[in-house]
């Protein structure tokens, strides 16, 4: 009835909400409210606070107009809109453009895909930096630097309290993509609409766990400070896992959430068997926003690493660079110099106790990328199912020169206990081979800007975690946030470090989508452009001539020739090294 629906409601604030706070140290985390700031935008000045506070935002950050990835993530961003605003989300991008070049620029976006929309969203216009480093992708002390830093491409998601609640952010050359967005949107939505948490690649998890002839397929789990009373009374039909020695509720439970109420008034009921199990495009009817998104986004294919993103080092010492790619390129990010951790600084380094012994950090990277992942407490049930997934996929990442490593508040030996209980969660299916960090004290998540140096103590009863993808050199590349309720998608990490390590090599960027991109363009062949990418804005035309005389030149109403898109093909722009292995034929080996 109303009454139980609206009691999940106020149960799943109070679980979610209670423990936000405000950092001390001026950096912006999950849980902070987003700094105020009035600026001029597409369509007029706005107040951000009062125009963004009583509904979910979505503030979708690039680094400048007249951009070739920006073009298709802005593109994107508006036929995703109408989802987006039937979800109750706002939308606002910003860059570090005038109003007057944006105004101009939406008008190749528009006709990029087709006049298929108009851009209705504002844009902030922020030439000046003030916005950009208000939100922290700049530092201050750089601002009148002749040379000023690239910032990054980054997604705040601000909730109605204009508190932030996921941060995502992508080096400039790697476009966003959308299905990512939209899923972690409708996770916040779910998880603010029910006392529950989503766990890793939500809602594609647990397809193949079965309770009394059920799938479990989209399940999410029921928050541990849900009381066994509370859990049968607002959920009758959630199902317990058998966890060893209780120390943990791995409660799961099949949700959903009915569009155009208000948030209290809109928590459905916990639904049984698989009718109305929450999945990509299988709520409302056919004129719903969902049913007319692109399948793109709507129903994102798998993704699976294209035989031209394989195995190699990071500058590419076997493969001929053209001198205005990819190192003039990474020359743009200035390292900062106020303490915080952002895209081009060199990552810190500790010593610490493992699950695989005590590790030298920096040492440990040795020329390798690595995904380095935060968890909650040990038998959290969301990082529960990160780390097993991660797991699964551990000769995946291996196969393309990835290592991992997950940093733990918690003591090595509550470590290794959880370490076990999350394979055999996964029934020893996933085994965990890559180190667990002890960081009981939080002094390395402190030193990664985690949580604030100055509150660790307090922070550490709240745990939102950060995937980081770092480069070989040691470097910065890639961040993402997300609160303790919403569990992450590996395979979105895995898609980044193969745009990452093509991007590298070639000296290209990735459009929005990739490798999904450009599926109905073709070149004068009439050879498919799918998974085409665009040259970097270094390249000189000299370059462009030497090393990609395959690559077209797109029109836009501008007639400014940023939009260079090229098919890099499996043996790269030149041949390879001996030892560069694709890993569509590492994968066909196993198989054999």
């Amino acid at each position: 009835g109303g009454s139980s629906r609206t009691g999940g409601g106020a149960m799943a604030r109070q679980c979610t909400m209670s423990r936000c706070g405000s950092s001390a140290d001026g950096q912006l985390r999950v849980g902070d409210e987003i700094p105020d700031f009035t600026a001029y935008t597409t369509v007029g000045k706005i107040n951000f606070s009062s125009w963004a506070r009583g509904s979910w935002t979505v503030l979708f950050s690039h680094p400048a107009a007249f951009t070739p990835v920006c073009t298709t993530e802005i593109g994107w961003l508006a036929k995703m809109q109408p989802y987006l605003k039937e979800r109750g989300f706002k939308v606002a991008g910003h860059c570090c453009s005038t109003v007057a070049d944006q105004k101009l620029w939406t008008r190749d976006v528009e006709a990029h895909f087709n006049e298929e929309f108009r851009i209705r969203f504002p844009m902030i216009g922020d030439d000046t930096r003030e916005v950009a480093i208000a939100l922290g992708m700049i530092d201050p002390n750089l601002k009148s630097s002749q040379d000023l830093p690239v910032t990054s491409r980054t997604v705040f998601i601000v909730g109605p309290d204009v508190r932030l609640k996921a941060l995502m952010c992508y080096p400039d050359f790697v476009g966003r993509n959308l299905a990512e967005l939209k899923r972690v949107c409708d996770a916040l939505v779910l998880c603010e609409q029910h006392p529950v948490a989503t766990p890793a690649s939500w809602p594609e998890n647990h397809a193949d766990f079965y309770v009394n002839g059920r799938c479990m397929e989209g399940a999410v789990f029921l928050l541990p400070a849900l009381s066994l009373e509370q859990a049968t009374m607002l959920y009758p039909d959630h199902v317990e896992l058998e966890v060893p020695e209780q120390r943990c509720n791995m409660r799961l439970v099949q949700c959903t959430f009915q569009r155009r109420r208000p948030l209290a008034r809109s928590l459905g009921g916990c639904l049984s068997g698989c009718l109305g199990m929450f999945r990509w495009s299988a709520l409302g009817d056919s004129s719903s926003a969902e049913n007319r998104l692109p399948a793109v986004i709507a129903a994102q294919p798998p993704h699976r690493t294209p035989a031209n993103a394989r195995l190699v080092n990071f500058w590419g010492d076997e493969i001929k660079q053209p001198a205005s790619g990819m190192q003039r390129f990474t020359e743009l990010y200035t390292r900062s110099r106020d303490g915080h951790l952002r895209h081009g600084d060199v990552v810190p380094d500790f010593t610490a106790g493992t699950t695989e012994g005590r590790m030298a950090f920096h040492r440990w990277i040795s020329d390798r990328w690595l995904v380095f992942a935060t968890s909650s407490r040990a038998y959290s049930p969301v990082s529960t199912t990160e780390i097993g997934t991660l797991a699964l996929m551990y000769d995946k990442f291996a196969a393309k020169g990835v290592n991992i490593a997950v940093l733990c508040p918690d003591e090595l030996d509550e470590i290794k206990r959880w370490k076990t209980h999350i394979e055999d969660h996964f029934e020893r299916c996933a085994r965990v081979l890559f180190p667990l960090i002890e960081d009981p004290e939080q002094k390395v998540a402190a030193k990664f800007g985690i949580v604030d140096a100055g509150l660790r103590h307090e922070a550490a009863q709240m745990t939102p975690r950060t995937v980081f993808i770092i480069g070989p050199d040691q470097t910065l590349r890639f961040t993402m946030t997300y609160p303790e309720t919403v569990g992450f998608d590996v395979r979105e990490i895995f898609r980044v470090c193969d745009a990452l390590q093509l991007t590298v090599r070639e000296s290209v960027a990735t459009p929005a989508n990739w490798p999904n991109n450009h599926s109905e363009l073709t070149d004068e062949q009439g050879q498919s452009m799918k998974s085409s990418v665009f040259l970097l804005s270094t390249i000189t035309r000299q370059d462009q001539k030497e090393f990609f005389p395959h690559s077209i030149d797109l029109p836009v109403p501008s007639r400014r020739n940023y939009m260079r898109l090229t098919q890099i093909e499996a043996r790269g722009r030149l041949p390879a090294c001996e030892d560069c292995i694709s890993y569509s034929q590492l994968a066909r080996s196993a198989e054999r």
